[in-house]
This record gives C-alpha cells, structure tokens and sequence, in this order.
C-alpha cells in the first residue's frame, strides 16, 4: 500500500494503475491546498517520487507492448514457474510467484523473519526439496541476495517491501529466464 505522507493526512492508496492514478490526484489536490507555514514539511521523498515516475513509465511502455489474452491464457500462465539465476551459488533456482493471501499473511512480519518466509513460500512452490529447515540454515545475506534477483526478474501482482527505486533501475538479469 502506498501511505500519504502528506502533514495530517492518513490516506492510503494500491499500487496498481488506479490506485496511483487515485494518489498522483489525491497529491495533486493536496498540492493545489498548500501547507500551513507553521507545519514542517512532509510528504513523498524524492526516491518515492522517483518511483512512482518510473512505476507509470513502466506501465505505459508495458501498455503499449501489451497483447490481448484469453481467460485460459491467463489461468495457464497463473501458476507459472520461473527460474533465476543467483551468483552466489553459480546456479539457477526455480520458484513461483506468491499469491495475494500468503503475501497478507507475512507482510507485517520483521524484515528478516518476512524475506526467509517470502523465499520459502516461493522457492518451495518450484522446488520440492526447498523446506522450510533448509531455507532457515541459508544466512542471511545470501536470502537477501535471492530476493534481489527475484525482485530483479519477476513481476508481481502486489507490491513487495524492499522494492525501491533503485533496485527498480537495475537491469534483469541475462542469465534468468
């Protein structure tokens, strides 16, 4: 969820197409209001700003290349397994995306505790041997270094949490598929 930051405001907003056209107006009438001088300013960072930008760039150029499909084409492509390239093991893994529920279902925990349990529910839909024992003993650098290159080279159909500007500017991996 994208949060106004705007002093007193506590509006919220989704991260798809409507949602940001819901806040870039929501921003806008805010903008268009002014703050009070004796308030200190708040409101979105430059590297949010930054992010959005890129976001509705994204979005139209993925628009414009965008093909019409099917209801089958798209309940056949849903439970899709992708595989990714991670150079600190020199291999690739296979893992699927998470679904809205299970995203819900960890996003409230601590950083660290909500990456272990995002790769395991996604490596573990792509690879059977992927328990939830085996992805606890992998330290920690190394689950930040396979959410990166899974962030890198899937697209979701929610927001993640360490998804910044950024890490939106890099270009995917070559050897990912």
């Amino acid at each position: 969820m994208l949060e106004c930051k705007w002093p007193g405001c506590t509006s919220t907003f989704t991260q798809d197409t409507s949602g940001l056209k819901a806040f870039a107006a929501h921003w806008a009438a805010h903008k268009k209001k002014g703050l009070k001088t004796s308030e200190p300013r708040k409101g979105l960072t430059p590297e949010e700003l930054t992010t959005l930008l890129d976001w509705r760039k994204q979005y139209e150029e993925q628009s414009r290349q965008a093909v019409v499909k099917t209801c089958a084409q798209i309940l056949s492509e849903k439970n899709r397994i992708f595989e990714v390239y991670i150079p600190i093991f020199d291999g690739k893994i296979k893992y699927a995306r998470m679904d809205v529920e299970e995203f819900m279902g960890i996003m409230n925990l601590k950083e660290e505790d909500f990456l272990r349990k995002a790769i395991y529910i996604m490596w573990s839909k792509g690879d059977p041997t992927a328990t939830w024992d085996k992805v606890k003993s992998y330290k920690m650098e190394e689950i930040r270094q396979i959410w990166f290159y899974i962030l890198e080279n899937t697209r979701f159909l929610f927001p993640m949490k360490s998804r910044t500007a950024e890490s939106s500017k890099h270009p995917k991996s070559k050897r990912s598929t």
